[in-house]
């Protein structure tokens, strides 16, 4: 949440504790654009009138899971959805290219709300 809403401060120290639990950042990474992915589509469904378990199937989702999601989408618009989704594709590409950190790029982008 504290990435999506542009929370640096918040978003720095869920990082850190990441980091002490041992997540790694291309997980994290993967985690983060799994996260966006569900909120892309949880917010197709409430435009198309889908439920939580039309959600939890066509994001591989637990039923859980596509239900808090649809609960906390409503927070964003599309765009900024597909802006940071946008934004962790960039994290992923210049850490692949050997040209970024993925940490200092998620802190970058919290630090960007758009």
């Amino acid at each position: 949440d504290a990435l999506m809403s542009g929370d640096a401060k918040i978003a720095s120290a869920a990082l850190e504790k990441a980091k002490r639990d041992g997540v790694q950042g291309p997980q994290l990474l993967s985690l983060l654009s799994r996260q966006v992915r569900l909120f892309l589509i949880a917010a197709e469904a409430l435009h198309t009138g889908k439920d939580a378990a039309a959600v939890a199937s066509a994001a591989g989702a637990h039923p859980y899971a596509a239900k808090k999601a649809l609960a906390a989408v409503r927070k964003y618009r599309v765009e900024e959805l597909m802006h940071r989704q946008s934004q962790l594709l960039d994290v992923e590409r210049e850490f692949k290219q050997g040209s970024g950190d993925i940490e200092v790029g998620l802190l970058l982008m919290a630090a960007r709300r758009t």
